[in-house]
């Protein structure tokens, strides 16, 4: 399914520590206009290499994610102009 897609991550490095965070979102709408799928997700995680880099690491990580359809669309970015009755 084609759609739109915004990806953005960010980090941070401190000698043995890696960590970021990635907002990744993706939208479709469909061909009657007033349908739209989307999914959002934040995604964070940390590597941590043990004898600084390089070598054996370990990596952990936290995400959430939201999918939603809807129909009724007035415009707008990401559902804010929505109805709120969810597609059937």
């Amino acid at each position: 399914m084609d759609g739109y897609s915004f990806v953005f991550g960010a980090g941070i490095t401190r000698s043995h520590l890696y960590a970021g965070v990635l907002l990744d979102i993706w939208q479709h709408r469909f061909p009657d206009g007033e349908t739209e799928t989307a999914n959002i997700a934040v995604t964070a995680s940390a590597l941590y290499y043990l004898r600084g880099r390089g070598g054996f690491f370990l990596e952990g990580g936290l995400g959430l994610s939201d999918y939603r359809m809807l129909k009724g669309l007035h415009g707008g970015l990401l559902f804010e102009s929505a109805d709120t009755t969810y597609f059937k």
